[in-house]
């Protein structure tokens, strides 16, 4: 999947889609992408057997710096656990008896350079 031109904007979306595929080929089921609500965002929602993961994906190019998963802050890791609150309340009987945060980190190496995906189960 070819990273699009407009970088600043779309990277984020092409890294959700790139997760999800990979989470589909590992036997994931997505249900939501993208949930929004009053000061949070939950960028997919899969499920695999008895676990529900909410999934923050971190897109990020080769620069050297931490990996993408570092990004996450306090405050976002709230916010992303208000939105699950608010998935789970919109969908009666999805939950599951293990509900999990989960982080797909994505590092671009740019133009021919490869990309490298880490999926992190159970980050916070």
């Amino acid at each position: 999947m070819p990273l699009p031109r407009n970088v600043a904007a779309s990277r984020g979306a092409w890294g959700e889609q790139l997760a999800e595929a990979v989470l589909l080929a590992c036997g994931y089921t997505c249900l939501d992408r993208r949930f929004r609500v009053g000061g949070g965002e939950i960028d997919l929602v899969v499920r695999n057997c008895s676990v529900l993961a909410f999934v923050e994906v971190k897109t990020r190019r080769a620069d050297g710096a931490a990996g993408p998963e570092h990004f996450i802050d306090a405050g976002q890791r709230r916010r992303v656990r208000r939105a699950a609150v608010a998935w789970l309340a919109a969908h009666p009987g999805q939950g599951g008896p293990r509900v999990r945060f989960d982080v797909v980190a994505i590092v671009h190496h740019g133009t021919g350079g490869g990309v490298d995906i880490r999926h992190l189960a159970d980050v916070f």
